[in-house]
């Protein structure tokens, strides 16, 4: 199962995307200097075998590694966002060096935006591939073991529930004000509760990720994603309020990679206190 795991990661799509500090040349920050950005060559700097193509990469929920030697950098390309572990970023992701827990550093003309160059996402009307991805992750770096907190037991279920269940306790979820609306879908690493899929006003979702630790055993994190039916084509982003952090809790499920649906259970404790168990 853990081999299963392992070599389902380069087979996984990229969610979203962060940014941390990076240095240029001189040793000193380049975010908000567009000539630094346009000076600092991510490949030349962290690919010691020169240019590395996406499909070459170890990829999952939010990260990349490419093999590089630096620090963790941020990347986007038309489709989403990630941290590239080494700063080895893939051909055609454009870097951004706003740091983390700012990650739209920059200020253009319509607003706040993660680059000091012109860069857009060529295949996107509008900005959500960068703006509800970055979002999402951009307050720390991730990687493949990074704050992989979560317990996860592998166990076969006694007996699969009729229908998912949603039970809140306090939760700062949407999905918590209308649990009938939530949908469960999986991967071979991944759970991910969907709040009424499709919802033009409001999407939300919980996905879990599960993957080795550096000791061998199984982990997981679990991530909020938010976006909504307000994006434009600017080069703006900005900030969710109150997204709930997850800071413990418990993954119990039979087999991730299994042909048919996986049963379990995901408990997620909130910083704030409030709580979701998800049954399924």
């Amino acid at each position: 199962m853990i081999r299963r795991l392992i070599l389902a990661l380069v087979s996984l799509g990229v969610l979203a995307c962060g940014a941390e500090e990076d240095a240029g040349a001189d040793g000193e920050s380049s975010a908000g200097d567009a000539g630094a950005q346009a000076a600092f060559d991510p490949v030349a700097r962290n690919c010691p075998a020169g240019a590395v193509a996406i499909d070459e990469c170890t990829r999952g929920v939010g990260w990349v590694d490419c093999g590089g030697t630096g620090d963790p950098l941020m990347a986007c390309d038309d489709q989403g966002c990630a941290w590239f572990g080494g700063g080895c970023v893939a051909s055609g992701w454009e870097p951004s060096f706003c740091p983390a827990g700012d990650p739209f550093c920059e200020t253009t003309a319509d607003g706040a935006w993660p680059f000091a160059t012109d860069w857009f996402p060529a295949n996107a009307y509008f900005n959500d591939p960068v703006c509800h991805g970055m979002d999402m992750i951009g307050d720390a770096p991730i990687s493949a073991t990074s704050a992989l907190d979560l317990s996860v037991t592998l166990a076969a279920a006694d007996s699969a529930p009729d229908e998912l269940g949603v039970d809140c306790e306090g939760s700062g979820l949407w999905m918590c004000r209308s649990t009938s609306q939530v949908s469960v879908t999986s991967t071979a690493t991944t759970l991910t509760f969907d709040r009424a899929p499709g919802t033009p006003l409001l999407t939300e979702r919980v996905i879990v990720e599960v993957l080795p630790r550096d000791d061998g055993t199984l982990g997981a994190r679990a991530f909020v994603y938010y976006a909504d039916d307000v994006s434009t084509a600017d080069r703006a982003c900005g900030r969710w309020g109150d997204r709930p952090a997850f800071v413990d809790g418990e993954v119990i499920v039979d087999d991730l990679g299994a042909a048919e649906a996986p049963h379990g259970s995901v408990h997620l404790e909130e910083a704030d206190g409030g709580a979701v168990t998800f049954t399924f």
